[in-house]
């Protein structure tokens, strides 16, 4: 007796050999495909992950290059010259700021007293200027016995003029771009 849903000319269960399940199993996962096939992510597209297995071996099509090494994605804005063309680059990991770019900021001097100098010509006990200032001297505050200008205090150095990290916080991804 024959089923009134199978064909006449059906072939029986028993009949069916594993090579043919097998070739029919393949074909139809060969030829099945997703709207949009490979328009999923088209060329131009990126694709990021966290393992490093390329797209086209995840996805099963596109040619795809590893992207953007070491730079964080900043999404484009218009309004801003630094962000308005795509993979425009910019930025630096670590930077030095010039003088401009330092906070204002003050130094105090520590507290300090200046002696007079005595003149090279004088004798006994006297502690202060025997002769009168040179008027000579093209330096009116020079000293009359080196015709050196006054002694002045330097403030304390501050900093060490090296790069400071730069970086933001980040967490580390594969990035592929799809190129074909």
């Amino acid at each position: 007796m024959t089923s009134s849903h199978a064909p006449a000319n059906a072939q029986k269960n028993s009949d069916i050999t594993k090579a043919e399940i097998e070739a029919k199993l393949i074909g139809e996962i060969s030829s099945h495909t997703h709207p949009g096939g490979g328009q999923a992510f088209p060329v131009g597209s990126v694709y990021i992950a966290v393992v490093s297995t390329n797209p086209a071996t995840l996805l099963g099509y596109g040619t795809w290059s590893a992207f953007g090494a070491g730079k964080v994605l900043v999404g484009l804005d218009s309004g801003d010259t630094d962000f308005d063309v795509a993979e425009e680059t910019g930025g630096a990991k670590t930077i030095t700021l010039s003088t401009a770019e330092m906070p204002a900021h003050t130094h105090i001097q520590d507290a300090h007293s200046h002696t007079q100098r005595r003149n090279a010509t004088a004798t006994g006990a006297n502690n202060g200027w025997t002769t009168a200032f040179d008027t000579s001297s093209s330096n009116p505050a020079a000293d009359s016995n080196t015709g050196t200008g006054p002694t002045t205090a330097t403030n304390q150095n501050a900093g060490g003029g090296g790069a400071h990290n730069n970086l933001q916080p980040y967490i580390v991804v594969y990035m592929w771009k799809r190129t074909a």
